[in-house]
């Protein structure tokens, strides 16, 4: 899976899916991340520290946001308690900054500073 293109999904389920695409055109799941206890995935995005290590962030429905490293989904933590309410939006602004939104009528900005989230 190292040299492919793969696509991420979450849902209400609480799954976050690593998709890649195979043979004939069909779609194949190869890893499904159980974070259902945190209720829904509404949002992922990734992005690197400064260390350059890759890291998926998913907004939830309790109002957290999760880091993970890739590709391993090791937990890497999260991001306080980011709102009030489901997490709708992420997205890296520029390199070492995230930008949150949630249906809180919030956005917050964070900054990634020495690879320690």
């Amino acid at each position: 899976m190292q040299d492919q293109s793969v696509l991420l999904s979450t849902g209400m389920c609480g799954h976050i899916k690593v998709w890649t695409l195979g043979d004939g055109g069909q779609s194949k799941i190869e890893f499904d991340h159980d974070l259902s206890r945190r209720g829904g995935g509404f949002s992922l995005a990734v992005m690197s520290n400064n260390a350059g290590t890759p890291l998926l962030l998913s907004g939830h429905n309790d109002g957290s946001v999760l880091v993970h490293e890739l590709p391993t989904f090791l937990d890497r933590g999260q991001l306080g308690q980011a709102h009030d309410g489901q997490v709708w939006a992420l997205t890296q602004v520029t390199p070492g900054w995230l930008c949150s939104g949630a249906m809180d009528s919030s956005l917050k900005l964070w900054q990634f500073t020495d690879g320690q989230e």
